[in-house]
C-alpha cells in the first residue's frame, strides 16, 4: 500500500511541475480539480477537418444556386453579385426560403452540407473528428458538462452519442426556459447561432450582430461562472457573442485560447479582456486529444492503479486452491465491498440525471470487485457459492439496481462461459431482494429491460434500441471474460444463454409467484431475441434450439438438481417451451 501511495504521489508531483511549464497540463490539472468548470467553446474551425462547409461558405453556396435558378452568372464573387441585384446583403433564412418553399425542401436543401453520404461515410467525412470524440470523452467521465458552438452541424451530439450520452441540446432562446440546470444533465450543448435544421439560424452580419435578452441573460451567466476553452473560433463575425464574452466581468476561472495560427483583432480583444492562456497548436483536434490523455493520466492516478487490480487478482488466485484461506477469501471480498459502499455513500450515483451517468460511476466503483469476482468463479470448487450471494445481499438489501445487475451478469458469463451451470442456478434460487413488503428472488427484481424506454428517451435520437443496456454490458463485461471464452464468437454465445437462463428462471418464479400480474409466464428479453430474428426467417425455430441445441437436456439437469423447476425435468421443458411462446410474440413485435 505504501509503495502505491508512493506513486500516486510521486505521478501527482511529477504532472504539477510539468504544469508550470505546459499550459495544457495546467488545463488538464485544472479539469480534473473542477470538473463541470469549463466550457469548450468551439467554432467552425473544429468541423473544418469533417468536410463541413462554415456557415459563411454554405450561404455563398445558396447565393450561387439562386444565381443559376435565374440563369445569371454569379461568380466570381457570388455576394458581391446578389449585393448588387438585390441591394442588400445576402441572408441565411431569406435564402434558404426562396430555394425551398416548404420545411421538407428545406431539409433537404441543408442536409447535404452536413450529412454524410455512403461514399462520404466510407471517407470518414462528415464524421465526428478527433476533437468532437476526445470532447465527448471528456463529458462521458464528468469533466465537461457544457459545451458552446457556433456551428451549425450535430458532430458534437453524434460524438456524445457515441459514447453513451444523449446531450439536451439548447438551439434557440425558447429552449432556454424549460432547460434543466446544468449540474442535473450530463451535458447540454449550447448551438448559440442555432441547428442546421432550423431555418433560423443566425449567419449574416446583422443576424450575428445580437442575441435575445435571454440568450444574453444565458450567457452571461455562463461566462460568469465558468472558464472557458476556446478553439476553431475566430470571434471575427459573432459579433454578439464576442460582446456577451467582452462584457463579463468574472475572472473566477482561467479562459484558454488554442491558437493555429495568426489571431484577429477581434480575437485579440477576447484575449486581452479575458487574461487568456495562448495555447500554440497544429489544430483542435491534436489539442484537445492532447488534453483528453493527459486528464486520464490524472484520472488514472487518482482511481485504483491497475496494478492493484492486478494484485487482488493474483491473491484471490493464489488463496482459492487451499480450503484453509476460507477466511482470508471472505475478508478480501466483502473489505471490497465495503470499500465500494463507502464510495458511493460519499458520491451517491442515483443523483446523476443521466442513467448513462450513473452506470459509469458504478462501474469505475466495481471495477476492482467485478475482476476478482471473474477469478473467484473461474478457481472456485464448489466453495464459494455461499460467498457470491452474501456479496450480491449487501447490494440486494438496499436494493441497487444497476449494482446488482453488474454482479450477476459478470458471475453469470463468467458461469456460462466456464459451463458451470450449476453454480448459475444456485445464484439465481438463492439471491434475494427483501423489501419491507416482501422477499423475492433478485433477478425478478432488477434486469436490464428495465431501462430499455427510459434509455432510449435519453438518446434522443428517435432510435428505439431493442435492448439498449443488454448491448452495453455486452461490451463492458466483455474484457473481463474474453479470455475464458477464448474467442469473439464463444462469448457471445455464452452471452446468449446466460440471458435466456436468466429470462427462463425469471418466467419459472413468475409462474409459480401467488402475485402474478399476467395470464402466461414472463421473463425478461435479452440481446438474443433481436439476433435471432434477424438470424432466422423460419417462425418454427425455437429459441431454446437455436441457443442450445442438443444440449439444452444437459443444462436443465444442472438447473433441477438445485431445486428449480420444482426439481423435475419435465417442468424445466414446461417452462422452456412457455419462454419460447413469449420470445415468439416479442420476435413479432420487433420485427
Amino acid at each position: 500500500m505504501a509503495v502505491e501511495n508512493e506513486w500516486v504521489t510521486t505521478k501527482i508531483w511529477r504532472l504539477y511541475c510539468l504544469a508550470l511549464i505546459e499550459p495544457e497540463l495546467s488545463l488538464a490539472l485544472s479539469l480534473s480539480n473542477n470538473p463541470g468548470i469549463y466550457v469548450p467553446l468551439i467554432g467552425s474551425g473544429v468541423s473544418r477537418s469533417s468536410g463541413i462547409m462554415s456557415g459563411w461558405d454554405i450561404t455563398v453556396d445558396l447565393v450561387r444556386q439562386l444565381a443559376s435558378l435565374m440563369g445569371e452568372d454569379c461568380e466570381p464573387q457570388p455576394e458581391k453579385w446578389f449585393v448588387k441585384k438585390f441591394n442588400k446583403e445576402p441572408m441565411y433564412s431569406e435564402l434558404l426560403e426562396e430555394l425551398g418553399k416548404t420545411p421538407g425542401e428545406r431539409q433537404g436543401i441543408l442536409r447535404k452540407y452536413f450529412e454524410p453520404t455512403e461514399e462520404e461515410r466510407e471517407q470518414n467525412e462528415k464524421t465526428p473528428k478527433q476533437a468532437h470524440k476526445a470532447i465527448a470523452v471528456l463529458v462521458k467521465h464528468g469533466f465537461v458538462r457544457l459545451i458552446l458552438t457556433t456551428n451549425f452541424d450535430r458532430l458534437m451530439e453524434r460524438a456524445c452519442e457515441d459514447e453513451g450520452i444523449v446531450p439536451t441540446v439548447i438551439s434557440k432562446s425558447s429552449d432556454i426556459a424549460g432547460a434543466k440546470p446544468f449540474h442535473q444533465t450530463g451535458c447540454t450543448i449550447v448551438k448559440v447561432n442555432g441547428d442546421y435544421l432550423d431555418s433560423r439560424i443566425k449567419n449574416s452580419e446583422s443576424e450575428l450582430s445580437e442575441y435575445d435578452p435571454q440568450m444574453n441573460e444565458f450567457l452571461d451567466r455562463i461566462f460568469d461562472e465558468h472558464g472557458l476553452i476556446i478553439s476553431g473560433w475566430s470571434a471575427q463575425w459573432d459579433n454578439a457573442l464576442r460582446d456577451a464574452i467582452l462584457r463579463s466581468k468574472s475572472r473566477r476561472y482561467q479562459t484558454y485560447w488554442v491558437k493555429t495560427g495568426s489571431v484577429t483583432i477581434e480575437a485579440e480583444k477576447v484575449i486581452n479582456n479575458r487574461q487568456a492562456v495562448i495555447v500554440e497548436s497544429p489544430g483542435a483536434d491534436a489539442f484537445f486529444n492532447k488534453i483528453k490523455e493527459h486528464v486520464a493520466s490524472l484520472s488514472d492516478s487518482i482511481r485504483p492503479h491497475p496494478l492493484s487490480i492486478k494484485t487482488a487478482v493474483a491473491t484471490v488466485k493464489r488463496l482459492l486452491p487451499d480450503e484453509k484461506n476460507e477466511i482470508r477469501i471472505n475478508d478480501l471480498f466483502l473489505d471490497e465491498v465495503k470499500a465500494v459502499l463507502q464510495l458511493i455513500s460519499k458520491k451517491d450515483p442515483e443523483q446523476e440525471p443521466k442513467q448513462y451517468s450513473k452506470f459509469k460511476i458504478y462501474e469505475d466503483y466495481t471495477e476492482k470487485l467485478r475482476a476478482m469476482l471473474v477469478t473467484a468463479v473461474q478457481w472456485d470448487k464448489g466453495l464459494y457459492t455461499s460467498l457470491l450471494l452474501r456479496l450480491l445481499d449487501h447490494f440486494a438489501k438496499p436494493l441497487r439496481e444497476y449494482p446488482s445487475i453488474l454482479m450477476i451478469y459478470t458471475v453469470g458469463l463468467t458461469c456460462t462461459s466456464l459451463g458451470k451451470y450449476k453454480m448459475l442456478a444456485s445464484i439465481f434460487k438463492n439471491a434475494k431482494c427483501r423489501t419491507l413488503r416482501n422477499e423475492g428472488p433478485l433477478i425478478r427484481s432488477t434486469y436490464p429491460h428495465k431501462y430499455r424506454d427510459q434509455l432510449n428517451r435519453e438518446r434522443n435520437d428517435n432510435q428505439n434500441l431493442y435492448t439498449p443496456l443488454n448491448d452495453y454490458l455486452f461490451e463492458l463485461i466483455k474484457d473481463l471474460v474474453l479470455p475464458l471464452a477464448h474467442t469473439m464468437e464463444d462469448y457471445d454465445q455464452a452471452f446468449k444463454e446466460f440471458e435466456y437462463l436468466y429470462g427462463l428462471t425469471c418466467a419459472y418464479f413468475d409462474k409459480a409467484s401467488e402475485v402474478r400480474l399476467r395470464e402466461s409466464a414472463w421473463g425478461p428479453p435479452g440481446r438474443f431475441v433481436w439476433q435471432e430474428t434477424h438470424r432466422f426467417g423460419n417462425d418454427e425455430v425455437k429459441m431454446s434450439e437455436a441457443i442450445f441445441g442438443d444440449k439444452l437436456g444437459l443444462v436443465g439437469e444442472q438447473f433441477i438438481a438445485t431445486g428449480l423447476f420444482d426439481g423435475t425435468l419435465d417442468k424445466f421443458m414446461e417452462i422452456v417451451k412457455d419462454y419460447d411462446a413469449l420470445q415468439l410474440r416479442i420476435r413479432y413485435e420487433w420485427r
